[in-house]
């Protein structure tokens, strides 16, 4: 059994938090809309998860530790890819 999102791969601690994601891919549209200044969830195809993604994490202050945490993951699963 899948205890969702304590299982999830993609996990990102923020202070606490956790975001998640389904895949690297879910990840890297994360990673954009958070970094975005002019934030449209609706120009994804994970729309519905971008837009409930909780005010918390969408927060100015937070934005630079959680693209930095996401990017990281990313290039460190792209590496062991190889």
């Amino acid at each position: 059994t899948i205890k969702w999102p304590k299982d999830a791969f993609w996990q990102f601690n923020i202070h606490g938090n956790i975001l998640w994601a389904w895949s690297a891919a879910h990840a890297e549209a994360i990673a954009n809309y958070i970094n975005s200044k002019n934030r449209d969830e609706f120009k994804s195809e994970y729309a519905a998860s971008l837009f409930r993604i909780p005010a918390y994490f969408k927060l100015a202050k937070h934005r630079e530790i959680i693209v930095k945490k996401i990017r990281i993951s990313l290039s460190d699963y792209i590496k062991l890819k190889k």
